[in-house]
Formats: C-alpha cells, structure tokens, sequence
C-alpha cells in the first residue's frame, strides 16, 4: 500500500492530535508544526514525537492568523516530508480537521484517483475575497508583526493599511507573479506535484519573497505555481474538505457539532473541519463508532 504524507499545522490539544494520529492508521505519516505560542509542554511534545507515524515536529514558527508563517511552516514540512520517503500524496491540514471517512476509503480514493491533484482553486482577482483579492497583495499587511486577534494588534494592522493607502504606497508584488490563483490551503497533491512547488521555488527564490506581507499567501502560493504548470491539467478543483462557513459555536468556518452528523454522513468529502473541544466531541465520538472503527473505543482514550 502506498504511503502518504500528513503536513499538519497545530496550536493546541494534544489528545485531538493523536486520535487523529490513530484513526488514519499506519499508511499515513505525519509531519507536524506546532505554534512557538501554543499551550503544549514539553512533555506533551515528546510523547508526540514517541508515535511510531510522527516522523518529524517542528516549533519554528510563530504563527499568526494572516501572516506568512503559516506558508513557510507548510514549506519546512514539505521539504522535510520529501526528503524522507517516496510519499504518493501529501495532505495539508490543520490540528482542528478529522477524517469523516474510514482509512480504508480514503487509501482507496487516493489510488483510483493517482496522478490527480485536489486543490481549490479560481483565478484572482474573484468576488470571493474582498476587493477582488488584489489588495492582498498592494499594500504591506503586517499579520506577523501584530496580533490581530487582540484589540491593539487590530488598530495598528488596520492603521498602517490606511496609512498607506493616503499616501499612495503601493507594493509592485503583482507585476512580479505570474497569473494569480487562490483558494483554501487544504488540500491533497501529489508527491511529484509537490516537488515541482518546491523546485520551483529554488529556483525561484524571489516567489516566496514576494508573498511577505501578503495577505493569507497560503491561500494562494501553491495554487499561482500549479496553475501556471504542466500539473494544470491533472487539477480537480475540489479540496475534498467539508467545511461550514456560516458563524456558528463562536467561529467561521463553524465549529461543527452533532447538528452536521447527517450532513457529514451524506457528505462526498474525505475530511471535515473545524472539530473543536467540546463541541464538536460527541460528533467525533459518534462519527468513529459509525464507522466501525474496530478501535474506536482504544483511539477515544488516548
């Protein structure tokens, strides 16, 4: 059986982590990046690491919501990942996702559908994002420097951004890409397709320079690069997520809980998110008897 690569980006609850961990089962080899800021000791860590499918952790990064960290993060477990083995698929996620499929299924789609690349993606500027999306990338966003989850973090973001607008200053970082692509950072590329990101990226160093300060660049690095290559034809424009993005249970996308059960169940998707403690526990934990998981019970205690 053909093994695949999970490029998994994590800030907290390390119990979510290894059920995750153990529902894929062993043809799923995990890569992993922990926030420098998130709430998880040492210890925590180290039993992490002892799991005979985490072949690798990092705590480089601090990440901040809209920043570029979150890219390089993806980057460094790639390049890592690529480094180790022959990996048929690589799979970004995030330490709030779950299967909503049985491994099984989820090995069995991925090799009726070799060579294909599952990425979302439409061209920018879109009506999808605000202004058409080409502002990410005029004007100087300063998500790493400031938190923009806190009340000051906000101000200063959203004042440097007017600041820049009075004054005309605009970023040639669009002159220098090729046609622009976005859509979500989740996704399941191939380990060739993959490798052809990272090449291209060596030996264009200036693609990754021109995505600091950008806005989310992780929302739109991997799909300019596959976009603009021979990959595009083998492109499926489905990242094979079910996500809610209605506000709902505090969030956007929603926190799901066992109000999605039957839409998770009807649902064509491999993976859902968010799954957040403790809304969403009851959901998981019906979500894995439903499957049959013959550990289920084992997977749950640990």
């Amino acid at each position: 059986m053909k093994k695949h690569a999970v490029l998994l980006l994590a800030h907290q609850n390390l119990v979510h982590l290894k059920q995750y961990i153990e529902f894929l089962g062993p043809n799923f080899f995990f890569y992993i990046h922990i926030n420098k800021k998130a709430f998880l000791t040492d210890d925590e860590i180290e039993e992490l690491k002892s799991h005979p499918n985490v072949r690798f952790i990092s705590r480089k990064y601090l990440i901040r919501w809209g920043g570029t960290r979150i890219l390089k993060a993806i980057l460094e477990l790639a390049q890592v990942a690529l480094k180790d083995d022959e990996y048929a698929y690589l799979h970004t996620a995030s330490g709030q996702d779950f299967p909503i499929k049985r491994s099984e299924e989820i090995l069995k789609f991925f090799h009726l559908n070799q060579g294909k690349e599952f990425i979302e993606y439409f061209p920018v500027p879109t009506e999808r994002w605000d202004n058409g999306g080409l502002d990410r990338y005029q004007f100087y966003h300063l998500y790493d420097l400031f938190n923009v989850k806190s009340r000051f973090g906000k101000f200063m973001i959203r004042l440097t951004l007017k600041f820049q607008k009075i004054f005309g200053i605009k970023r040639g970082t669009v002159n220098n890409l090729p046609s622009i692509y976005g859509g979500s950072c989740w996704f399941s590329i191939t380990g060739n397709c993959m490798k052809y990101c990272l090449d291209f990226l060596s030996k264009n160093p200036k693609i990754l320079d021109n995505h600091e300060y950008v806005f989310g660049p992780e929302e739109s690095f991997f799909q300019t690069i596959i976009m603009n290559s021979p990959y595009k034809e083998s492109v499926v424009n489905d990242n094979l997520f079910y996500i809610d993005w209605e506000f709902r249970n505090g969030n956007s996308p929603a926190v799901l809980d066992q109000s999605d059960w039957k839409n998770l169940l009807n649902s064509d998707k491999l993976f859902g998110r968010k799954f957040q403690s403790p809304t969403s526990d009851k959901l998981k934990i019906d979500l894995m008897e439903k499957l049959n998981i013959s550990n289920s019970s084992e997977i749950l205690e640990k």
